[in-house]
C-alpha cells in the first residue's frame, strides 16, 4: 500500500473551503479530486489533484488545476469527452501542448481562462475544432473528466470526473 502523503490532506482541505466560496461567486462551478483509481484502466500511484472551473457560456474559467506525489513528470492535462468509467477524446487542452502553457510543477496551482482556442475538436463525436460552446454543453452534461498524463502513465496517471 503505498503511503498517503501530506499534500493530499492539502488537497482535500483546500478543495472543502475554496468550493463553497466559489459557489456563493458563481452559479456552475465544476470540480473533482483527481486519484489513479479514476483512471481506465486504474492506475497505482500516491498522485493526487484537483481541478476546479467556473463554466461560462463561451469560456472555463480554471480557478486552479494543482497534483502532487506523482509517480512521473507531469507532460500534459486535458479534459477529456467521456462519462465515468469510460475513456475518452481530448475535449480541451490545459497545459503541455503547443498552443498551451507548460504544465507546472507539482504542488504549483494552474490559472488560466480555457476558450475555443484550446477544443482541438472531435469530429467523431460533433465537437468540432473551436467548438467551446459544445464542450461546454457536455461539461454540464456531466460527461467529461479532467486528467493529468505524465512520462510513467502516458494515457493518464490521475483523473476526476467534473462535477457540479
Amino acid at each position: 500500500m503505498k503511503k498517503l502523503y501530506p499534500f493530499t490532506v492539502l488537497v482535500v482541505a483546500t478543495f472543502v473551503l475554496v468550493m463553497p466560496c466559489m459557489l456563493a461567486m458563481a452559479q456552475e462551478i465544476r470540480g473533482t479530486v483527481l486519484v489513479g483509481s479514476q483512471e481506465i484502466p486504474a492506475v497505482s500511484t500516491a498522485g493526487v489533484g484537483l481541478f476546479v472551473a467556473q463554466v461560462f457560456d463561451s469560456s472555463i474559467d480554471m480557478q486552479t488545476l494543482i497534483y502532487a506525489s506523482l509517480e512521473g513528470s507531469v507532460t500534459r492535462a486535458h479534459i477529456h469527452l467521456g462519462q465515468r468509467g469510460v475513456a475518452g477524446a481530448i475535449l480541451i487542452n490545459i497545459c503541455g501542448e503547443p498552443s498551451t502553457p507548460t504544465c507546472p510543477a507539482p504542488g504549483t496551482p494552474l490559472t488560466r481562462t480555457l476558450t475555443a482556442a484550446d477544443v482541438p475538436g472531435i469530429t467523431t463525436q460533433g465537437i468540432p475544432a473551436g467548438g467551446i460552446a459544445e464542450a461546454i454543453r457536455m461539461i454540464r452534461a456531466g460527461l467529461t473528466y479532467a486528467n493529468v498524463h505524465t512520462s510513467v502513465s502516458p494515457a493518464g496517471e490521475i483523473r476526476g470526473q467534473l462535477e457540479p
